[in-house]
């Protein structure tokens, strides 16, 4: 019976982080118990149990007086999430070094050259068409990159500390855009951070490892930041939209399993734009 009542509220969890990941619940929006329940198909008791663990987790808030409800994420908290991934991640890089296996390396190297293939696949496309969209694949293989990299340390500590992937799955699910940024060059960036990571891995340099993996997430908490500023002041609500395939493949990656073949279809690197106009209030 314990075993079940488990189930259910890891079924509720599972739910209603995801409907939050892909905005489908946007921030602001009240958590009915009783609604809810009826949507997974369960009683009461294991969806409360799973509102409290995403208030536990930062992702719902309890105003005094209200409900629970899905909470916006600040600034701050955007930032104390950047450092914490630093803390874990640049760690966890420097123990991996060490135990890291020739096959996990062939693994890193593998989508490494498939990012390079979409890099400049997105190139040529942006040649003919200035507009065209860059592919979900990308941000699969990126997030991919990173979960290698936590697994190969072998440490299941680091993987309870990170909330079993849910705060680095959250932040990286996070669609941004910087005007003073091209997308080619954040994803070139991106790219060369992840080298940068593997190089030190190869070598099996734990402290070269430990400076890489930092520099790359604090190029990223950067970006991130800015992006976060320059939705803030033209008045736009951060994105935090998914589209469902990816979040189908990032919860196959966030249980081990290898991703699925993808459908059809200087210490500043960046600057904001002196003249830009702000939203009028």
């Amino acid at each position: 019976m314990a075993t079940t009542h488990h189930s259910l509220a890891e079924k509720a969890y599972q739910y209603l982080s995801e409907q939050i990941a892909v905005g489908r619940l946007p921030a602001g929006t009240r958590l009915s118990d009783v609604a809810l329940a009826r949507q997974i198909g369960i009683s009461r008791t294991p969806v409360r149990e799973a509102i409290m663990l995403l208030v536990a987790q930062g992702l719902v808030e309890q105003p005094a007086g209200a409900g629970p409800q899905v909470k916006a994420l600040d600034r701050r908290e955007l930032e104390e999430v950047f450092e914490l991934r630093d803390v874990l991640e640049s760690g966890n890089a420097a123990v991996a070094a060490s135990r890291i296996t020739d096959a996990e390396l062939q693994e890193l190297a593998g989508l490494q050259a498939r990012y390079l293939e979409l890099i400049r696949d997105f190139r040529d496309r942006r040649r003919r068409n200035p507009r065209a969209a860059g592919s979900e694949e990308v941000g699969v293989l990126d997030l991919s990159f990173h979960l290698k990299i936590l697994r190969a340390a072998r440490n299941q500590r680091i993987l309870k500390l990170v909330g079993d992937l849910r705060i680095l799955t959250h932040i990286l699910r996070r669609r941004v855009e910087l005007p003073a940024v091209s997308p080619l060059r954040r994803l070139a960036l991106n790219y060369l951070g992840h080298g940068r990571v593997l190089r030190a891995l190869r070598q099996r340099d734990p402290e070269a490892a430990r400076r890489a993996m930092h520099a790359h997430l604090d190029w990223a908490k950067r970006f991130h930041l800015a992006a976060y500023d320059w939705d803030r002041d033209a008045g736009r609500a951060p994105n935090a939209d998914v589209p469902d395939y990816m979040l189908q493949v990032l919860t196959r990656l966030e249980h081990g399993a290898k991703a699925p073949a993808p459908v059809a279809g200087g210490r500043r690197p960046w600057r904001r734009t002196p003249t830009r106009q702000r939203r009028s209030s």
